[in-house]
């Protein structure tokens, strides 16, 4: 499926926000599937489904996910599928942050559907991050 322009900036964005975050304190090794980077450099199935980034550290289970929504994709089905696979796979490995980049007005919603599904599946060793992106 192609992905519109403003998924493609949110996921360079999220990218973005780990080199300017996290990876100057690390060797994260980052996939982002971009739409413009060679396909051995998109991150692989997590629990069914593609996440637009994923960054891990060697040696460090910790890891980083980076989802992006568009608008009309934050209250999808699909969405809330997507995250809980993604809460549980970062439960699974000891940790590590889920990253969410929407356009500013769904910022909240974004939360709150990601708070529901953490407290769904009980998962504790994560950090959330939205970055309410302009639109």
């Amino acid at each position: 499926m192609a992905e519109s322009q403003q998924h493609r900036e949110f996921v360079v964005n999220i990218v973005e926000w780990i080199n300017a975050e996290r990876n100057p304190k690390s060797n994260l090794v980052i996939l982002a599937d971009d739409g413009v980077g060679r396909p051995e450099s998109k991150p692989q199935k997590i629990n069914g489904y593609f996440p637009d980034v994923f960054a891990k550290e060697p040696g460090n289970a910790n890891v980083i996910i980076g989802e992006a929504k568009t608008a009309n994709d934050v209250e999808h089905s699909h969405t809330e599928r997507q995250v809980a696979a993604f809460l549980s796979y970062i439960g699974a490995v000891g940790g590590g942050t889920l990253v969410v980049a929407v356009p500013w007005f769904r910022a909240i919603t974004a939360r709150e559907l990601i708070d529901d599904q953490l407290d769904a599946l009980a998962v504790d060793s994560c950090e959330i991050i939205v970055l309410g992106q302009a639109s």
